[in-house]
């Protein structure tokens, strides 16, 4: 697998939220997107209170449900066509 070794990482970050990341990925095809910032809880005095975990879950959905698309669409994925199983991509959610 040298191919792999010598792959470039494409890391997205800045600004990604729930209104733009399917168009992100569609148009960047990213290996990790940086939500850091998309999926903080803050009071409305700006002061943070940690990660939203209903803002990850919601953000996961939406990438996981474009990617099940998209593999419905090209029946493949990767440089030489991998298989798609649901089972191989982790879990977050859970």
């Amino acid at each position: 697998m040298t191919w792999l070794k010598n792959k470039k990482k494409i890391f997205l970050a800045g600004g990604i939220n729930e209104t733009n990341v399917k168009r992100a990925i569609s148009q960047v095809a990213p290996d990790v997107i940086d939500l850091s910032s998309a999926v903080e809880k803050t009071s409305e005095d700006g002061t943070f209170h940690g990660k939203d975990p209903e803002k990850i879950r919601t953000i996961v959905t939406m990438v996981h449900d474009w990617w099940k698309d998209f593999i419905m669409q090209n029946k493949k994925y990767g440089e030489y066509g991998g298989q798609y199983v649901e089972e191989s991509m982790m879990s977050v959610l859970a």
